[in-house]
């Protein structure tokens, strides 16, 4: 991925919606990851809701095509991370696919302007 001449890339209030609802369905997967308690159920529910948000920012956002073509290559990222939840990967774990997801919402705050965005510690 690349920046805009140096910048972030702009976004818009349904990219900010959609970045920020997976943000939280990530945050309470590795919470609950990290306490050993998700189940497989837990995982279909969780890959569900991501793909609400996806659809949503695929169908809502609307950006400059610069932009846009760096924020396909993130949501590649991100539906990778969903494969490895719905134990499409053979060889990796489900956790596996939220440490991807993570790490995917991790770029989104360094390439795209989004006011108070967190990044996930996703050291260990």
């Amino acid at each position: 991925m690349e920046l805009n001449q140096g910048q972030k890339w702009e976004t818009d209030a349904a990219l900010r919606q959609g970045m920020g609802a997976l943000h939280q369905i990530v945050s309470r997967g590795l919470d609950t990851a990290h306490k050993n308690a998700l189940k497989p159920d837990d995982y279909k529910k969780m890959s569900g809701g991501i793909m609400t948000q996806f659809t949503y920012i695929v169908e809502n956002c609307k950006l400059e095509p610069e932009a846009d073509a760096q924020l396909h290559i993130l949501l590649g990222n991100i539906s990778q991370g969903v494969d490895v939840i719905e134990g499409k990967v053979s060889g990796e774990q489900p956790e596996e696919g939220l440490i991807k997801m993570a790490q995917a919402l991790n770029s989104y705050g360094s390439y795209f302007d989004h006011p108070n965005w967190k990044n996930f510690d996703v050291s260990h």
